[in-house]
């Protein structure tokens, strides 16, 4: 799962692709499109208005008891009166101290009254002891699937807009968020696993899963013109092909491979300047001389200051962590469990970590001190770059809960859009257009 830069988009991969959430839909005023060449001078790109001054609208309601839970209101089913009701204008889930509210009468009715003509979303202060029947949760949200099924990564690039899917048949497929379109995909690769941007946006380096006889690849693409550059590294004894990369905020990247059979693999280091691979011998992994367990996962958060590993396939469940600042690893624990292809993310300053535990989410510091278990979601989860706020999917009800980092009380939800059954799911939440993306099973 990952959230577009502004927090507007959350991507999520489904049973049937990739779906886009629109946390925040909007509209804006006509456009031009212009097109200069060096030294043209283009005129008459002129924009007209004229004032308007339209007529109120008046938006009104009622709260009532449903004490058979059914989201009808019955006969016999009485108002309440004393509740809030709010007009949510920038649609986070809470009453800001900017936004209009008003009181049910004794009867439960309330009333906003002067508005101007638009779009407005009703919202209710909740109160404890009290579950929500109607309206149902996540209509405000607007789902769009997009159909890639062999997906294996989503990275989304502020820059563009875009949205890069890595594939198992070597693609990058790029979705244009705004428009709404798949662009034309690029040629990478054969089997393309875990991928990750540079902070500048200019390159894409992704995880080659096929290996070489002797050799295996980094696909270094550049974002510009599409190019792919190829960088080498000597196979180890056993070693098979890449498996994830992630890069820091200090101009190193990190990578980690597969193993044919069951073992452990080197630790590589990427030195962003020259596109060089050395193996990190001070790794925190649970191998000897810089070595970690086939299939590691690795985790960044949006600062690109702290990474989180998470080693597969071996009952002590080893995790450890790399942090840019001091270019060290100062964290390393073993958890007792096999973690396998388990999720994890990082907060946008790199204070948090979340790992999915059984059905739900464990969540600790920077050091692996626990702070909150989370029940009930278990679908993916992704902490959102400008807020204090952690979005985990729940596969029962295939929703979003969008949790408050620092008190973890539920602050809403919303409908993902199909049955995205108890698969596996990848989040990211990379907030620029305040859109949210998920990978779902096949």
């Amino acid at each position: 799962m990952t959230v577009s830069d502004d927090g507007q988009y959350l991507f999520m991969s489904t049973p049937n692709g990739v779906r886009m959430l629109n946390l925040n839909a909007s509209g804006s005023g006509g456009t031009h499109t212009v097109n200069v060449s060096e030294g043209q001078a283009v005129t008459g790109i002129n924009f007209g208005n004229k004032q308007v001054t339209p007529e109120t609208a008046t938006i009104s309601g009622i709260k009532w008891n449903d004490t058979d839970s059914d989201g009808v209101r019955d006969v016999g089913e009485a108002g309440l009166s004393g509740w809030t009701i709010y007009l949510d204008q920038n649609q986070n889930g809470k009453l800001d101290t900017d936004e209009k509210s008003t009181t049910t009468d004794g009867n439960g009715n309330y009333s906003f009254t002067g508005l101007v003509p638009g779009s407005y979303t009703i919202a209710e202060v909740q109160k404890t002891g009290w579950q929500q029947t109607f309206p149902g949760t996540g209509t405000g949200v607007q789902s769009v699937l997009i159909p890639i099924k062999d997906r294996r990564d989503l990275v989304f690039d502020p820059t563009r807009n875009l949205l890069y899917i890595t594939t198992s048949d070597g693609d990058v497929e790029r979705y244009n968020v705004a428009t709404q379109a798949l662009l034309t995909p690029y040629d990478v690769g054969n089997s393309l696993n875990g991928g990750d941007i540079t902070p500048d946006g200019s390159t894409l380096y992704v995880a080659e899963g096929q290996r070489g006889a002797t050799q295996g690849f980094i696909r270094k693409v550049n974002l510009g013109t599409g190019s792919v550059t190829n960088i080498t590294y000597n196979l180890d004894s056993g070693e098979g092909g890449a498996w994830d990369i992630n890069i820091a905020s200090n101009g190193k990247g990190f990578l980690s491979t597969k193993f044919e059979g069951s073992g452990w693999t080197p630790f590589r280091e990427l030195n962003l300047s020259n596109d060089t691979l050395s193996i990190r011998q001070d790794a925190g992994g649970s191998g000897f001389g810089g070595e970690v367990r086939q299939n590691t996962s690795i985790f960044r958060g949006s600062d690109r200051n702290l990474f989180f590993m998470t080693e597969s396939n071996i009952s002590s469940g080893p995790i450890f962590t790399y942090n840019a600042l001091t270019n060290t690893f100062p964290k390393k624990a073993e958890t007792d469990t096999f973690l396998g292809s388990v999720l994890a993310a990082i907060n946008r300053d790199s204070s948090l970590i979340a790992t999915e535990v059984g059905t739900g989410i464990s969540i600790m510091d920077a050091n692996f001190t626990a702070i909150e278990n989370l029940t009930d979601v278990d679908g993916g989860m992704a902490f959102d770059p400008l807020q204090d706020v952690l979005y985990a999917a729940n596969t029962k009800s295939d929703q979003i809960i969008a949790f408050d980092t620092n008190t973890w009380k539920e602050l809403y939800r919303f409908n993902i859009g199909e049955d995205i059954g108890n698969n596996w799911f990848r989040l990211i939440v990379k907030c620029r257009w305040r859109q949210m993306a998920l990978t779902i099973s096949n």
